[in-house]
């Protein structure tokens, strides 16, 4: 089972979250996945992406 909260992350990053899982299954589907699995590099890396708002995070 996968799940993921997206509620607080910005449509354009809950789309790419989503999408890169969706790609994670299908291909585990034909093939042993490595671990730890990370996406394909993209334009944005993750040093010049935004660092995301945790200030509306739900704390415990």
């Amino acid at each position: 089972m996968v799940t993921a909260d997206t509620r607080y992350l910005p449509p354009e990053r809950a789309e790419r979250l989503l999408r890169a899982v969706e790609a994670l299954l299908v291909e585990a589907a034909f093939r042993d996945v490595p671990w730890p699995w990370s996406p394909a590099p993209s334009a944005t890396t993750p040093a010049e992406a935004p660092a995301p708002d945790r200030s509306r995070v739900a704390r415990p």
